[in-house]
């Protein structure tokens, strides 16, 4: 169970992060019609096309924690589902790992999911989602099973 909540938590942060590190635009768009109400093709009509919400991405500062909490929690969803993948015989250091990761990954998945100005209805899903699932990882990584588990693994 470790293992997949793992996963799980891990692939809800990737997906997070993914979302605005490779569409950014996009992003930007669907937040702006979920304000405002209007459809994307409106706010895309209203602003000048994807091109001119591109430009303005790469000029302004406006976006920098929007980017900067995507990496991270792109990067902590990444290494806990390494470690996680690699819990397998259950020793001490990767469980250990997974739980740093896994704090991690649940500390920027609250951070995404509590400013849901800054992101999509999605990525507010996917951040609460990463929390709960990554509390569920660390219970679960050190439930007794697993070290009676990797006790009989040696």
């Amino acid at each position: 169970m470790a293992i997949g909540a793992a996963v799980v938590a891990a692939l809800a942060a990737i997906v997070n992060g993914a979302l605005v590190v490779l569409n950014a635009s996009g992003v930007v768009v669907t937040a702006i019609s979920e304000e405002t109400g209007l459809t994307a093709e409106e706010v895309e009509s209203r602003t000048g096309g994807i091109e001119a919400i591109k430009t303005a991405i790469a000029e302004s500062d406006e976006f920098d924690p929007l980017f900067t909490r995507a990496y991270a929690v792109l990067i902590s969803g990444v290494l806990l589902l390494v470690f996680g993948l690699l819990m397998r015989k259950a020793a001490t250091w990767a469980r250990v790992m997974v739980t740093v990761a896994a704090l991690a990954t649940a500390g920027f998945s609250l951070l995404i999911a509590t400013i849901p100005e800054d992101g999509t209805n999605l990525m507010v899903m996917l951040g609460w989602a990463g929390l709960a699932v990554g509390l569920v990882a660390i219970v679960a990584t050190w439930v007794p099973a697993n070290g009676r588990y990797a006790k009989a693994g040696r």
